[in-house]
């Protein structure tokens, strides 16, 4: 990632919960990966990520609507916390919880990017990074203030990746 910021909620154009699965294709090219989720409703498709200089580029579509729900960045190094909150803009995550390895996960809004961490804490690298869906987060938009458990938002799937990412949010 080079520059000063980024622009929270599209990757090259594309946008969660606008874009669809063709639009994806003629922007991004063939997808190289696909795999199916049959928990999570969703398919993701790997695209060329070299072509963008990372390490890899996963793009998530819901499997009735054909729309992007997330985008999943991996730039080719790890940065810190710091710099993604500088290049997003982001203050105070809305939501932090842990994969099912431990790892950390910290949810921005009204950015609706998600950091993935190399470990436990906020102080571990920056692994990669997810532009969601807006529309995920609609139940809580209008309600902030409302506390955690009233909101009844149950999670959000997050990756194909090793120990797949499954944050539940409260």
């Amino acid at each position: 990632m080079v520059g000063s910021s980024a622009y929270a909620g599209q990757f090259m154009g594309i946008e969660p919960g606008i874009s669809t699965e063709q639009e994806t294709t003629k922007v991004l090219g063939k997808s190289e990966k696909h795999i199916k989720d049959p928990i999570d409703k969703e398919e993701w498709y790997e695209f060329n990520a070299k072509k963008y200089d990372l390490r890899r580029l996963v793009v998530a579509f819901s499997k009735e609507m054909h729309i992007v729900k997330h985008i999943d960045v991996y730039p080719l190094e790890d940065y810190d916390k710091e710099k993604y909150t500088f290049w997003f803009q982001a203050e105070v995550p809305f939501e932090s919880s842990h994969d099912q390895n431990g790892k950390l996960i910290e949810i921005y809004l009204p950015q609706y990017v998600a950091l993935h961490y190399a470990g436990s804490t906020d102080r571990s690298p920056v692994q990669y990074f997810s532009h969601l869906d807006p529309q995920l987060f609609s139940s809580v938009s209008d309600s902030v203030n409302t506390p955690r458990k009233q909101r009844g938002f149950l999670g959000v799937g997050l990756g194909p990746h090793k120990g797949k990412a499954i944050m539940l949010l409260r």
